[in-house]
């Protein structure tokens, strides 16, 4: 390592504990790095004397996470470390909608029950605003955990998230409406670890599809709060 090289600085992954030194040209401005071994983005605090010994706090690295991905969403995707993320956020967003679908049904037998046909098409039209502000506000929740990520949270932005996610994966489900047909014919043997397999991979695809939505609706974190606070 030569003379150039002993001036950087020197910092500690606090993900992987990996240790570099990093030139101060190769460090973006704010104080964000990338991690060469796990690929996570970190700060360093910006302070006058940065002290060689300097770790990035986990906050710190949650909050350059969240930065990189609101300003540059593709060059921060490493699949080998997102795809548990993606399978997480489909099967946590699939389990919310099961649930909801129960809600949902009762919602419009109650409905055609106190008004027959009228108000079985007013339960339609409720159910299609529910379903679109639950798909809206869950993934907003989802990707600000999952990802670090904060969308505006007022009622017409989540509409508009809900509604563009729905469009999506209806999109992205409509081949399955095909495929799983056929696959009842074949075998048990055949047909469980494909349905499985299947549904595995459109959980991975939801939680895709959440991750690039968000970005249409990204704020900064203290602006997410301020959103939220309007919308009430």
């Amino acid at each position: 390592m030569n003379n150039k090289d002993t001036e950087g600085l020197y910092v500690k992954c606090p993900n992987c504990g990996a240790s570099y030194v990093y030139l101060v040209d190769k460090i973006a401005s704010g104080g964000f790095f990338q991690c060469q071994n796990c690929a996570k983005w970190l700060s360093i605090p910006p302070q006058p004397e940065r002290d060689r010994g300097a770790m990035a706090s986990v906050a710190e690295a949650k909050e350059a996470a969240a930065h990189v991905r609101r300003s540059r969403p593709m060059e921060d995707f490493h699949i080998k470390r997102d795809l548990p993320t993606m399978f997480y956020h489909g099967l946590y967003f699939s389990l919310t909608i099961l649930a909801s679908f129960w809600i949902w049904i009762y919602v419009n037998w109650y409905a055609t029950l106190l008004g027959g046909p009228i108000g079985y098409y007013v339960g339609i039209a409720i159910i299609s605003f529910g379903v679109v502000e639950v798909v809206g506000y869950m993934n907003v929740f989802l990707v600000q955990n999952l990802w670090d990520v904060y969308c505006r949270r007022n009622w017409m932005s989540v509409l508009g998230h809900g509604a563009i996610m729905s469009a999506l994966l209806l999109t992205a489900l409509f081949p399955a409406t095909y495929v799983l047909p056929l696959l009842a014919s074949q075998p048990t043997d055949v047909y469980i670890p494909v349905a499985v397999a299947m549904i595995v991979l459109y959980w991975i695809m939801i939680g895709a599809i959440g991750r690039s939505v968000a970005y249409l609706f990204t704020v900064d974190k203290g602006e997410s709060g301020r959103s939220t606070s309007v919308s009430d």
